[in-house]
């Protein structure tokens, strides 16, 4: 997967804070407390379905690489 841009750290926005053309719908905005806005690609993003998706994903792999390696049957330690 490539990304278009890096997420450019900013503020925090509020709902009120959002320009109108922002594409954000109505439903999103009252629903949600904050939003950011990428400083490079100016899209707003918010903590939605996908934000939890993607979380879950790298939860997921984060505990795999954490788990440890079975070792053979009288396998010695080192």
């Amino acid at each position: 997967m490539q990304l278009k841009s890096r997420m450019a750290p900013g503020r925090p926005l509020r709902p009120d804070e959002l320009p109108e053309d922002s594409g954000v719908p109505e439903p999103i905005r009252a629903a949600h407390a904050e939003f950011w806005r990428c400083g490079q690609c100016r899209k707003i993003y918010w903590t939605g379905q996908m934000y939890r998706r993607a979380r879950g994903h790298l939860a997921a792999r984060l505990c795999a690489a954490a788990a440890p390696v079975p070792r053979a049957a009288g396998a010695a330690l080192l």
